[in-house]
């Protein structure tokens, strides 16, 4: 929460200079939506499709035409195959000047699985309206205010959600106060 309320209020004077421009090169505060996407994806479940006429191999095994197939974009984003300790929220694993490096433990993740507003034709076509948004929203949240976890309370465990095809969200308790610095 330091690191991001530091790039954020050190990157602008006014409140005002935050926009679509100036916060997409905000390194940190990227990373930090790309983690919360991999962890807590718009659309948790699949975007089914139905397998071709006369059938298609999938992963090496025959699936008859007219099945209905999907994974998970959740369970891929959280699965070590993927992602070293996919459970934990690390955004420096988007950070991308440690990529390639066999010392930086995060080079091994599989970041051509990570697609949290699916894939291909039938993707979201508002990804970079709703990832425009999010910067600034969450850019001129931190300029104003300072985020606590309230004291003696349990933090959400999001994998404790149910997921009925989207999110069923528990709420989430957190202290805000005016910006102190």
């Amino acid at each position: 929460m330091t690191k991001l309320a530091t790039e954020v209020r050190s990157s602008f004077t006014p409140e005002d200079q935050i926009n679509s421009a100036t916060t997409k090169p905000l390194v940190y505060l990227n990373a930090i939506l790309q983690e919360a996407l991999r962890l807590c994806p718009p659309n948790p479940d699949s975007m089914h499709r139905l397998t071709p006429e006369g059938g298609s191999i999938i992963a090496g095994h025959y699936i008859p035409e007219n099945m209905t197939v999907g994974i998970s974009c959740y369970a891929t984003f959280t699965s070590n195959h993927n992602f070293v300790s996919p459970e934990a929220f690390i955004p420096e694993r988007w950070l991308g000047e440690s990529e390639g490096d066999d010392h930086n433990v995060f080079s091994k993740d599989k970041h051509d699985s990570y697609r949290p507003f699916g894939f291909g034709p039938r993707q979201c076509i508002g990804q970079m309206l709703a990832l425009l948004e999010l910067r600034i929203i969450l850019a001129r949240l931190l300029w104003n205010f300072d985020f606590y976890a309230p004291e003696k309370e349990n933090c959400l465990k999001w994998s404790s959600q149910k997921i009925y095809w989207a999110w069923s969200k528990e709420g989430v308790h957190v202290q805000i106060a005016p910006r102190r610095s």
